[in-house]
């Protein structure tokens, strides 16, 4: 079993699936037939899986979980390195295999088929309907010089009988001590069966170029589902974002949660999701750093004399673990959620165009307004926040918020302007930014 090969391939408005074999494991060279793989734009693979003691044969099984099987050696890209057209047959170089993979058994340096008498049993690979991993005995009746196939004459063919209906092309034909004999090409509707014959593979695999060995690419999986734990003594903030658009989505996860996130269904982009920490309770500044998930982790200066925490994480279990850790200084430490001191941050993104946000902490609880100002010191735009509790308004959800409008609701130009904090008259506080259209 784990010499076979299930192939499906995507053409112009068109879909098909065949079987293949391994014949070369050092190359990672499958054998199919050539109109399994004719005018593809994209060839995959796959490989049996074993659950549970026992080979997975539903079809369905296998497209729903490429991803999963992909980082597990199971599914595989491939391309095309040689074909033959009147021989039916084509040979495909696999990006990378299993580590349970093995060559089919064979003997290229003769033809074991020529050895072969009418009613010997021949075993034949069968993929019927939607299930995989069939195989079906059949008799061996004899070998031809030329076969009559639907695409026109097949040139040098092996007649078997066999029901072999259903999604059998390229699957591999082995006579009764398991060798292979031959590539399972055509089948009519009642029992007759045609292979091309393994001396027309060893025909094909001489064509390949000896350098033709690939090496593995280096594969990203986008996650659609992963969790985050915190089995720390904090509370922690952060964003997720799952495409390259601006919508950033805020979290809070508290001491000895387990939270799961999922995508919603829509397509991952490469390097999504993404994560940051803009919300680090009482660390009294904006990092706007942002990670790959996979690589997530603090970068930054400890504050004196307080633990520290870093990320990790845990490819095995889909997962981000926090953990703390007296005695490294790799991130900026964790503390108490009210901040000692009311401050006004830098807005993000800066420049911008056309909105942003205006991040603050507040030391107590107060009625919180933010001015805008145009360079000549015009008023443009009030944002009234009302009265808020005290704590650290930095993430989207919880920062205030401009569009880049006036009072009126008309965009503003381009150029520089400046935003002033306002604390129910206690604290005022102003910086620049600047709208860059």
């Amino acid at each position: 079993m784990p010499s076979l090969v299930w192939i499906a391939t995507l053409g112009d408005n068109w879909f098909g699936k065949g079987s293949g074999v391994l014949i070369d494991k050092a190359r990672r060279l499958v054998v199919t037939n050539e109109h399994v793989v004719r005018n593809t734009e994209l060839i995959t693979a796959f490989f049996p899986f074993r659950q549970n003691g026992r080979w997975v044969r539903d079809e369905g099984f296998y497209f729903q979980n490429w991803e999963w099987l992909d980082r597990r050696g199971f599914h595989a890209d491939g391309r095309v390195v040689a074909r033959n057209v009147r021989n039916d047959l084509a040979i495909i170089q696999l990006d990378h295999l299993p580590t349970n993979a093995r060559e089919i058994k064979h003997d290229f340096t003769r033809n074991v088929e020529n050895s072969m008498q009418r009613g010997d049993k021949v075993h034949i690979l069968g993929n019927p309907g939607d299930q995989l991993w069939n195989w079906t005995q059949g008799t061996f009746l004899r070998s031809r010089q030329v076969c009559l196939i639907e695409d026109g004459p097949l040139v040098g063919c092996l007649e078997m009988e066999g029901n072999t209906r259903e999604g059998n092309s390229g699957g591999p034909v082995l006579n009764g001590q398991g060798v292979l004999i031959g590539i399972l090409t055509a089948g009519d509707d009642e029992v007759l069966s045609l292979a091309s014959p393994a001396r027309n593979i060893r025909a094909l695999l001489k064509t390949v170029p000896a350098n033709v060995v690939i090496a593995p690419p280096q594969r990203t999986y986008p996650k659609r589902v992963f969790k985050i734990r915190n089995p720390t003594g904090v509370t922690v903030h952060y964003q997720i974002k799952w495409s390259n658009r601006n919508d950033w989505q805020s979290n809070s996860l508290k001491t000895s949660f387990i939270r799961t996130h999922r995508s919603g269904g829509q397509q991952i982009p490469a390097n999504y999701p993404k994560i940051r920490f803009d919300h680090i309770a009482g660390d009294q500044r904006f990092t706007g750093k942002t990670y790959r998930l996979e690589t997530a982790h603090f970068v930054g200066e400890n504050t004196a004399g307080a633990p520290t925490y870093f990320f990790r994480y845990n490819r095995q279990g889909d997962r981000l673990d926090l953990f703390r850790d007296r005695d490294a200084a790799a991130a900026p430490a964790l503390s108490k959620a009210v901040p000692e001191e009311n401050a006004l941050l830098a807005n993000y993104p800066n420049p911008f165009n056309p909105e942003t946000w205006i991040p603050y902490h507040l030391a107590k609880p107060a009625e919180v307004k933010v001015a805008i100002y145009a360079a000549d010191g015009t008023l443009v735009r009030t944002l009234s926040l009302g009265h808020q509790p005290a704590g650290v308004y930095q993430s989207k959800g919880r920062a205030a918020y401009w569009d880049g409008t006036n009072a009126q609701g008309e965009p503003v130009a381009s150029g520089v302007y400046f935003y002033t904090l306002k604390v129910s008259g206690e604290f005022t506080a102003t910086r620049k930014m600047l709208i860059q259209k």
